[in-house]
């Protein structure tokens, strides 16, 4: 897959402070609840169904994955000895650069760019301009960080998958003492790590209303969400997590 073993060396950038500023106090809308998130009136019942639903934001799970997977298996190796221009993809452009977004569709359209410039080492539209992208999405990750902070860390797996995408690009506005010493709090005695039972359970009964209770998912769903909560680790969050503590390490390494 790779040309050269240095490939890995531009997975994980170096700390930048204040590059999310510009994003941070600006009027851009990245959807319509910026303002109720900021001033924290925005409810958490409204933030679960609208990550549950995804009616209208992008990206969409469905057509990350896609375009996911064209980065991955794209036959060609991957020559970092210089940055390119990506090959043309109208589909996944579209996708990654369109708004509304919030939750899991923002988190994706960073996680696709990333993708791009940190392992393929290209860029989809200039350098300039997917930083620029970059440090847009990460600065909304990062006022929904502070609303899911503020509103009692009730939606765990996306303010990891923040800190966990983000903290990789360096901005040090992820890196806070009091998110690392919470998401540590959150570890029983083995080291496990679930989601807060209340998100799963309300995104689990607004999934079944959505689909209807004659339908034939709506078994298999309860099922998972019976032995979920039987679990002692959800493996996602898991993963996250171990990802933040590690940005944690670095973080005080350099710092020392």
């Amino acid at each position: 897959m790779f040309k050269d073993d240095g490939a890995q060396i531009y997975s994980i950038r170096g700390f930048n402070k204040g590059r999310l500023k510009r994003w941070l106090h600006s009027n851009f809308e990245m959807h319509e609840y910026v303002e109720d998130m900021d001033t924290i009136t925005m409810p958490r019942e409204k933030y679960v169904q609208i990550t549950e639903t995804g009616k209208g934001y992008h990206i969409v799970m469905k057509s990350s994955d896609v375009c996911l997977a064209r980065v991955i298996f794209e036959p060609e190796p991957i020559d970092v000895s210089e940055v390119k221009s990506c090959r043309s993809d109208n589909y996944c452009y579209r996708g990654i650069h369109s708004t509304p977004s919030i939750s899991y569709h923002l988190t994706h359209r960073l996680l696709n760019i990333m993708l791009r410039n940190q392992a393929r080492r290209c860029y989809m539209t200039s350098v300039a301009e997917d930083d620029s992208l970059m440090d847009q999405l990460c600065a909304f990750m990062y006022r929904e960080a502070v609303y899911l902070a503020r509103r009692g860390f009730f939606a765990r797996d996306l303010f990891l998958e923040h800190l966990t995408l983000c903290g990789m690009l360096g901005y040090e506005e992820f890196h806070r003492r009091n998110w690392y010493k919470k998401v540590i709090s959150w570890m029983d005695q083995k080291g496990c790590i679930k989601e807060s039972r209340n998100f799963n359970y309300n995104s689990t009964a607004l999934f079944i209303k959505r689909i209807g209770e004659g339908n034939k998912l709506v078994k298999h769903v309860r099922k998972k969400f019976y032995r979920d909560l039987l679990d002692d680790c959800d493996t996602h969050p898991m993963a996250l997590l171990m990802v933040v503590l590690a940005h944690g390490i670095r973080y005080a390494a350099h710092h020392l």
